[in-house]
């Protein structure tokens, strides 16, 4: 079954419309898919406004590249987008051009931004400065944060996507970059053209289909059950981390303390000691049969 249908109602009649490719519609990659998203940007993506197209003006020791950035966009979260068109099946390596572009974008300025969209908007027929178009930006983004701008997402929107490039997207997503494919599929009726965007990459979560407690919630009783887990083990474990020379002084500081009602002993020091001694090897004793020790050497007695 086709991932897309689409029909034309007229009255009570539904009439399906044939998908073609956009290039049996006579559409065009510049002249067409562009000027759609220059003015639709939504195409791209939520929140995201057009700063430039058809970016050329590229600077490097020696000879300057030559590649022209179709569409570079600015999201409402002070990132770059850049984007790449195809009308048709996109090659093998686009997501690659798009990350080279995604490079070289990256070292933009507020004030470099702020001349290229100036540009743009003039050529769009709205005079406007360059403080004015910095404006423009900050309004749509807030401040604009080098870092946020040193980290640009990736667009890329083609009629078609083979699988190597799929497979591509997904790994270079899973390294951190935020890569996104917009399929653009032609529909063709008795009548008239359609056009049909979608997001293909990233797929929404399974959870974005489910009913659920509130996620506060959850996440209250996963933390409560943690803690419980982690008291359970707390007290079952405890007791095998002693170590013999922090069980021996656990046993002395027992052995050295008079019991409620029992009477100091005179004496000699090593007649004082012997109850001390007594009540060492018994706390010893007694742990030895509920504790797993760590094999350390216990310190020597001082009186043997």
């Amino acid at each position: 079954m086709p991932s897309d249908l689409l029909f034309t109602v007229t009255k009570n009649v539904a009439t399906p419309a044939s998908a073609i490719s956009l290039a049996d519609a006579g559409l065009r990659e510049r002249r067409d898919l562009q000027e759609w998203i220059l003015a639709h940007p939504e195409i791209l993506g939520e929140d995201i406004m057009v700063v430039t197209f058809e970016f050329d003006r590229w600077w490097a020791q020696g000879a300057a590249p030559a590649d022209r950035l179709d569409v570079l966009g600015l999201g409402s979260d002070g990132r770059l987008v850049v984007v790449e068109l195809k009308r048709d099946k996109a090659p093998d390596t686009v997501e690659m051009q798009a990350v080279k572009y995604a490079a070289m974008a990256s070292r933009f300025t507020p004030e470099s931004l702020s001349t290229q969209h100036s540009r743009f908007l003039g050529q769009r027929g709205q005079a406007v400065s360059e403080d004015e178009a910095l404006q423009r930006l900050v309004t749509h983004a807030g401040e604009l944060d080098v870092e946020n701008l040193r980290r640009p997402r990736l667009v890329i929107v083609a009629g078609d996507f083979p699988p190597v490039v799929t497979a591509t997207t997904v790994w270079l997503t899973e390294m951190g970059l935020d890569i996104t494919l917009m399929q653009v599929r032609a529909f063709r009726t008795a009548n008239e053209t359609l056009i049909h965007v979608s997001q293909l990459f990233p797929v929404r979560n399974v959870e974005e289909f489910t009913v659920s407690p509130r996620q506060a919630e959850v996440k209250a009783v996963e933390e409560r059950r943690r803690r419980q887990r982690d008291a359970v083990q707390l007290s079952v474990l405890s007791p095998l981390r002693f170590s013999r020379t922090a069980l021996y002084s656990h046993c002395a500081r027992r052995a050295s303390t008079p019991r409620s009602g029992q009477a100091l002993t005179t004496g000699s020091k090593r007649t004082r000691d012997r109850p001390m001694r007594a009540g060492l090897t018994q706390c010893l004793h007694r742990s030895s049969g509920r504790q797993m020790v760590i094999d350390t050497p216990l310190p020597a007695s001082p009186h043997q």
